[in-house]
């Protein structure tokens, strides 16, 4: 049986917690744009590292936009 891909949050939260003292937040560095169409920035913040930026009108979509950049960054693989 074939498991569903795992979306770059999850990827990203089982990383961190297979890490000792590895800790994760989302935080809206800004919103912009009109009250109907806003853009929301937001920062992805781990110890230890540089901050990354997603940026989405959502702000689920921008904290996955973000953890997809730092998984790239640092070329993280999800775990089976």
């Amino acid at each position: 049986m074939v498991s569903p891909p795992k979306d770059a949050k999850t990827v990203l939260q089982e990383w961190s917690q297979s890490k000792k003292n590895v800790h994760l937040t989302y935080v809206v560095v800004k919103e912009s744009g009109p009250p109907h169409r806003p853009i929301f920035t937001i920062g992805l913040r781990i110890n230890g590292y540089d901050e990354v930026l997603g940026k989405s009108n959502t702000k689920k979509a921008a904290e996955q936009k973000a953890a997809e950049v730092f998984i790239k960054k640092h070329n993280i693989k999800a775990e089976d």
